[in-house]
């Protein structure tokens, strides 16, 4: 996985927002394994998956950045941002 420092996208995007919160996950564990499943179930669409780290406030958040090479959904989007 590679990884950047700015969420910055071309094109069509979408992004998925996962909120949880039970048991004791190492850092981004959940956030990366849900990734990775999509990513898995869109292959050979999928072609890429980042890391990003940014700042909000005086907080550091994390995201993973999947393109593809099919458009997805009705918003035809081919970077999908999982916060």
């Amino acid at each position: 996985m590679r990884h950047s420092r700015a969420p910055r996208a071309e094109g069509n995007k979408a992004a998925i927002l996962i909120i949880h919160g039970i048991g004791q996950q190492q850092p981004y564990e959940t956030l990366d394994a849900f990734a990775r499943g999509i990513a898995g179930k869109l292959s050979p669409a999928s072609e890429d998956l980042s890391h990003l780290l940014f700042e909000l406030g005086d907080e550091k958040a994390s995201a993973v950045r999947l393109r593809t090479t099919v458009p997805l959904g009705l918003a035809r989007a081919q970077t999908l941002d999982i916060y």
